[in-house]
């Protein structure tokens, strides 16, 4: 085995250790978590817009990366994702005062009935991607999943033989 070879699998091996901790890291979290609708990992949360109350800013069905932020890094205009009684809710940020925010859905006619404190708030919209949600959630079946995974595992098999092919065909004696 080449030097370069060696260094391709010291590097391939690396990287896959790393995801697979970060895997672990992930599933460890999630599982400790008592509501899993407020999990964060490395700061940042991944969630799915239900409602229209955000639309045309964010539609229904998209996909949003929330940020976990200092309650004093919300300014008037951030989108806010906040923990109200038993929802999660992600509105526009339309006043400040102190340690209390008042927010709006962007559809919505009048400003949300309530103050949003320091505890119930969770991040700010940081990332957008307008209706690739479906498209997710077909992916969160388990059979689609598990097709998924196969796919994947298929493509990283064939590629690494075919890399394998490449490699015999060049050392082969013409």
């Amino acid at each position: 085995m080449s030097r370069k070879e060696k260094i391709s699998n010291i590097i391939h091996n690396t990287i896959m250790i790393l995801v697979g901790l970060l895997l672990i890291y992930v599933l460890y979290s999630y599982a400790k978590a008592e509501d899993k609708r407020t999990v964060f990992f490395f700061g940042y949360k991944p969630a799915i817009i239900v409602s229209g109350s955000m639309e045309p800013v964010i539609k229904t069905d998209s996909l949003i990366i929330v940020k976990q932020s200092r309650f004093e890094d919300i300014h008037i205009g951030d989108v806010e994702m906040f923990k109200y009684q038993d929802k999660i809710i992600t509105h526009q940020v339309i006043e400040k005062k102190h340690d209390t925010l008042h927010t709006k859905g962007v559809n919505n006619h009048s400003a949300d009935p309530f103050l949003v404190n320091r505890d119930m708030s969770l991040g700010k919209v940081v990332f957008v991607w307008n209706g690739v949600a479906p498209v997710i959630q077909y992916f969160m079946h388990p059979v689609n999943l598990i097709l998924l995974i196969i796919l994947i595992i298929l493509i990283f098999v064939f590629y690494e033989l075919l890399k394998k092919v490449i490699r015999t065909r060049k050392n082969a004696p013409e």
